[in-house]
């Protein structure tokens, strides 16, 4: 109970120091960043003995926000959930501007392993597109945050307060917007034998939202499936360059769609890189309610359930988690 107490007391100390101030598909022209802490949040995932697969972002110091089609060997193609990968085969790569972690000397770096994987029970293939495609990879130990590792601003964790931020940020035809990562640098289709060359380095591209109806007749030259689709009531967006030619591609997904400053969707599938075809992203409307009413609860009900029975104590890291996850559940809305 003391370490309980204490945990408690702390929080608000805590808080100050880590609460954000603010196909595999999907950066095509762009530019390179400068310097990683423009967008501390950055996180390269690997899968060891291989290299980079896809973005991610830090939601927390334990947690990191990704596609769920990255985290599993294949998107269920029903209402099964999908299943992950083991988290063993994956690194989290932070702190870099440079996607090899074997070629990078970079002092600011820090790699962690994942715990496990989790992924939205609705991750699906819904007639062969990608629905729902949220994923967490939960660290073994936490990132420790500087200027060159953070946490990514969110609009809030309620979902009817995310909700109303971005439409406003949506329906917004001036706002400022961004992709950032490491993937495929190649212009035009994607073609099944094509593995088109992944940047080492990490690039940004200025991109413009577009409208539901502009992107269902962009996609529905490529297929006639999308003619009716509902992008909106499958929470997702799209965007083009804001040059009409850049986009993000193969290696960029899982990664933040930033607006305003604010992440409010990651990656998630299209047809074309670098050309006119629009991008699809993930809003993280959905991934509000899952974190907040299932995830934070599954988390700390696997912590507990390991401890032994009739203890009281809290290791020094499960107390470090532990008011990592209550912050997350009450900071982001005090704006």
């Amino acid at each position: 109970m003391i370490v309980l107490l204490i945990c408690f007391v702390f929080i608000d100390v805590l808080q100050i120091v880590i609460c954000p101030e603010g196909k595999d598909t999907k950066i095509v022209g762009g530019k390179g960043v400068k310097d990683i802490r423009q967008m501390p949040w950055l996180v390269n995932i690997e899968m060891k003995y291989v290299g980079h697969i896809c973005g991610g972002s830090i939601l927390t110091p334990v947690f990191v926000l990704t596609a769920c089609h990255c985290l599993v060997l294949q998107v269920s193609q029903d209402k099964t959930p999908s299943k992950t990968i083991s988290a063993d085969e994956l690194v989290f790569i932070s702190g870099t501007l440079f996607a090899e972690k074997r070629d990078n000397n970079d002092p600011n770096q820090q790699i962690r392993d994942a715990k496990y994987l989790l992924v939205h029970p609705q991750c699906r293939d819904e007639n062969k597109i990608q629905v729902f495609d949220y994923g967490l990879g939960v660290l073994k130990s936490p990132f420790s945050f500087n200027a060159y590792v953070n946490a990514f601003k969110l609009l809030s964790m309620n979902k009817t307060i995310f909700q109303n931020k971005f439409d406003t940020i949506v329906k917004n035809p001036k706002a400022k917007c961004y992709v950032a990562g490491w993937g495929e640098v190649r212009r035009g289709e994607f073609g099944i034998d094509d593995e088109g060359r992944m940047s080492k380095h990490l690039r940004i591209m200025e991109m413009h939202l577009i409208s539901d109806d502009q992107c269902r007749q962009k996609f529905g030259q490529i297929s006639p499936k999308f003619l009716n689709f509902n992008f909106r009531n499958h929470n997702q967006i799209c965007a083009v360059g804001s040059k009409m030619w850049g986009s993000d591609c193969q290696g960029d997904s899982g990664g933040p769609i930033v607006c305003e400053g604010f992440q409010i969707a990651l990656v998630s599938y299209g047809f074309q890189c670098g050309i006119s075809s629009p991008a699809t992203y993930a809003d993280l409307v959905p991934f509000v309610e899952w974190f907040s009413t299932k995830v934070l609860s599954y988390v700390h009900s696997r912590k507990t359930s390991t401890a032994p029975h009739g203890r009281m104590r809290l290791s020094a890291l499960n107390c470090y988690v532990l008011i990592h996850l209550m912050i997350v559940a009450v900071s982001y809305d005090a704006g």
